[in-house]
């Protein structure tokens, strides 16, 4: 177009201040001097500048795209040549001065004739114009808008859910290409369908329904709803065309133009025909997981709880939050969680399961169960869960028991019957025969049972048998076993035994207990019946290797021992029963010595070492035999503590040892101390001190008299059981000597706990601190700790002069011993308590 007459007669500068006032960046440039000659650079938005003007090419091409420079050389060419192409239009990218990059539209324009450029002059040849608008927003909006259309159509085509559109009557405007899978129909046989055949009639009325009654289409019809966001979900069926139904879930909502005018709606439905399925699996097994009779629990790799079923809160007694998020072993009666679990896993990885018998713990304490464990794995064949199941087995493994007290117990005594004796007495052989050690069994019968049975009557019987069999089963070990063989007949199997001495031990040990359990009376229905009882005993391998032969031989045996006058044992092996009855003569002499008061006491005084007083007496037991004369204890208390016979001689001795101070007391003699001596089986008897203050009550005697002699091994052997009785005993006015102090392994800490007066040093230590130098810092020793403890001392075996004075330099507050006197009778001691009264009395 050419410039109007008009327009021609404004001057220069008025068309430049126009050009400079425009919206748009205008530049005019010269192909030949490859350079722009001209810009409005108030509005340019590339802001071109040069210090002269102009801008040349190279540093103009700067702010385009590199990719995009080629374009831009191409169509200026192409508008200067002149050809049909006369204005061309692009969008270029190109990046302002603050080097943000945007996107702006070019029109670039050929310039026909010469032109008059302010400031240059008259300009021809190849001149052309641009004018640049940025259109960046514009063109990003597009671009979302072309991407997001493009992202859509993809994801309709490629879903396979079911996706359509209808107009606001309903009419089906666009249908997903997953129709034909998906019900078997096409695009074409469902487009613009008011009521599609995918539905039924029911279905498509109430999808009408939702859209008129909830949605309220029909008033949004034209009016802005922008603001509405809402969806209706349902489940229905919908119908293939082949006449399969499938169950989905329809979503519901409405379409909106960018006006937010409502324009039709939009359906999506999604097959949960599997979901359903799975749905209704899962609350199959969540049923039978809660209403299971086992108690299950689901934990995670680590052995963490995740969940657990109402029998598992049953039988604990826990809640909910006391199982999620703990350790499962917390609730078993294991005392290494972590190894458990772990045995657990290893036999997993092998079997694929666990199963097993442990405790748990519940709501009455620890209980047995039926444990197993399985192993859940994840797609890639990894445990990720474990899953445990156990079942309270209390009430099965009571049955058990009593079914296997019918089959293998003795209904009357409770012991082991025939069958369960047969099978141990096997078993003990054949470990025996492996380990190279020995086994014995002794047959018992007892004497005078059917007098009893046909005088009192088979109750009385009865009761008898009861009483001899707890008797017997004080007799033996925890191994072994003592059964009923029927009628009046015992049996015991002594298992695991030493072969050569100490199975001899053992046996004898054993033996003589059993004959001594007899010598009490068995108290029954109020009257008191004895009995006594003939025992053979056989040795394996020795005496039979088989369990019949050795049962046989022990028989033999007891059958020997009621010929040998009953109420004895017997031992198949002759050389064995000559050591046997050389100890049971014995034994009976001693029994009878009891009976027949054959045993006194001797006295042996201990003198104070300042005044050479007599400080107290030591009563000393001795045996006068009938025919062997006066026996000292390490003549037969040996054999006392074997055949527990020291029961009854050492109650004998505190007894008569009362009963002697209270016949002083009335005859003006008394004693400041009395020493007696308790044996260790005496000592740890339940009853041992109300049994001993019985005595002091009933003689009625000073208990600050009495001194109880006991072994330091004896206080060692049990130290909470020797604290009890050491401490009632001093609450009852009764003094405690430890005995033979030096020769077992108490520690100080123990000393200081026992509540004990007197201090003994064992005659061993005494005897060479003369010949032996070495032994004189251990006695200057124990003296210095018997004075930080406040204890008396008391050397004994005191028998020279040189020993004595070595005691008395070094603190020793009193001695015994032949120095000053040996153990003398009743009759000696009264006048050697006389003479060391007149002699103290001399002194003072």
């Amino acid at each position: 177009m050419s410039a109007s007459p008009i327009a021609l007669n404004y001057p220069t500068a008025f068309w430049r201040k126009i050009v400079e006032q425009l919206p748009y960046s205008v530049y005019v440039g010269d192909l030949e001097r490859q350079c722009l000659i001209y810009t409005n650079q108030e509005n340019c938005h590339a802001k071109f500048s040069h210090h002269d003007g102009t801008l040349p090419f190279k540093d103009w091409f700067g702010f385009f795209s590199q990719d995009e420079i080629f374009l831009l050389k191409k169509d200026i060419e192409r508008v200067c040549q002149g050809t049909s192409e006369k204005t061309i239009e692009r969008i270029f990218k190109m990046r302002c001065e603050d080097f943000e990059w945007g996107y702006y539209h070019h029109t670039i324009s050929m310039v026909e004739r010469e032109i008059d450029l302010p400031g240059k002059g008259l300009q021809s040849s190849k001149i052309f114009i641009g004018i640049v608008r940025e259109v960046s927003d514009a063109f990003y909006q597009g671009r979302e808008l072309r991407d997001s259309e493009e992202r859509y159509r993809l994801l309709a085509n490629n879903s396979n859910d079911l996706i359509w559109t209808t107009d606001c009557d309903f009419n089906i405007t666009y249908i997903s290409p997953a129709v034909e899978s998906f019900t078997g129909y096409s695009f074409e046989e469902l487009l613009f369908s008011k009521e599609p055949k995918i539905f039924s009639k029911k279905t498509n009325r109430l999808i009408r329904s939702i859209y008129v009654n909830e949605f309220c289409l029909e008033e949004l019809k034209n009016a802005n709803a922008c603001g509405l966001q809402n969806y209706v979900r349902l489940e229905q069926p919908l119908y293939h065309k082949d006449g399969e139904t499938i169950t989905v879930e329809i979503q519901l909502s409405l379409l909106f133009n960018d006006f937010g005018i409502v324009t039709g709606t939009l359906g999506v439905a999604r097959d949960v025909t599997d979901r359903k399925k799975v749905e209704g699996e899962m609350r199959l097994a969540a049923t039978v997981f809660e209403s299971c009779r086992e108690a299950v629990f689901i934990t995670d790799q680590d052995g963490v709880m995740l969940r657990a079923n109402g029998a598992f809160y049953n039988y604990t007694g826990v809640c909910e939050a006391d199982v999620v998020d703990k350790h499962f072993s917390s609730f078993w009666d294991v005392l290494e969680p972590e190894l458990f679990l772990d045995s657990v896993q290893a036999e997993i990885d092998v079997n694929q399961n666990w199963r097993g018998e442990c405790n748990y713990i519940g709501k009455d304490g620890k209980r047995p169960c039926l444990l197993s464990f399985s192993a859940s794995l994840d797609e890639l064949g990894r445990v990720s869960h474990y899953v445990g199941i156990f079942l309270d087995i209390f009430e099965k493994k009571q049955d058990e028991l009593r079914i296997e007290r019918l089959a293998y117990y003795d209904a009357l005594t409770q012991v082991a019957n025939r069958s369960l004796f047969s099978d141990r007495l096997s078993k003990a052989i054949q470990q025996a025969e492996r380990r190279k050690m020995s086994v014995a069994v002794l047959f018992l019968d007892l004497d005078r049972f059917k007098p009893v049975n046909d005088s009192l009557g088979h109750s009385a019987g009865d009761s008898l048998l009861q009483g001899v069999a707890r008797r017997l089963q004080y007799c033996v070990r925890e191994e072994d076993t003592v059964a009923r063989m029927g009628g009046d007949e015992f049996a015991i199997i002594l298992a695991g035994l030493n072969r050569g001495e100490d199975a001899e031990r053992i046996v004898l040990r054993t033996a003589n207990r059993i004959i001594s359990q007899f010598v009490s009376p068995f108290l029954i229905e109020g009257r008191e019946v004895y009995t006594s009882t003939s025992v053979g005993v056989a040795v394996y391998p020795r005496d039979g290797l088989g369990a019949d032969e050795l049962l046989r031989n022990a028989d033999m045996a007891m059958y020997e021992a009621k010929k040998s006058g009953r109420n004895n044992y017997q031992f198949y092996d002759s050389k064995m029963n000559a050591k046997a009855m050389e100890r049971l003569f014995i034994e009976n002499a001693l029994r009878r010595a009891l009976l027949n008061s054959e045993f006194l006491f001797y006295f042996q005084p201990y003198y104070e070492v300042g005044d050479h007083s007599v400080a107290g007496v030591e009563l000393l037991l001795r045996w006068q035999h009938p025919q062997f004369g006066l026996l000292e204890p390490q003549q037969f208390i040996g054999l006392a503590e074997e055949t527990d016979l020291i029961i009854p001689i050492g109650e004998w001795v505190f007894e008569h040892a009362c009963k002697l101070m209270a016949s002083w007391g009335k005859q003006g003699i008394k004693l400041s101390a009395v020493s007696v001596n308790v044996s260790p089986s005496q000592f740890k008897r339940k009853n041992f001190v109300e049994w001993a203050l019985l005595q002091v009550e009933r003689y009625q005697i000073d208990p600050s008299q009495i001194v109880m002699e006991i072994t330091e091994s004896a206080l060692m052997a049990d130290v909470d059981h020797s604290l009890s009785v050491l401490s009632e005993l001093k609450s009852a006015g009764i003094r405690i000597a430890v005995d033979d102090f030096g020769t077992g392994y108490s520690s100080l800490s123990y000393l200081r706990k026992f509540p004990i007066d007197i201090l003994k040093i064992d005659r061993e230590f005494v005897k060479d601190i003369i010949d032996e130098p070495d032994e004189l810092p251990l006695i200057h020793g124990v003296i210095s700790i018997a004075k930080s403890l406040r204890l008396k001392v008391i050397a004994e075996g005191v028998e020279t002069r040189e020993q004595f004075d070595f005691l008395s330099t070094h603190g020793c507050d009193a001695v015994q011993g032949h120095y000053f006197s040996k153990a003398v009778s009743e009759t000696r001691f009264r006048e050697v308590l006389a003479e060391s009264k007149m002699a103290v009395s001399q002194e003072n």
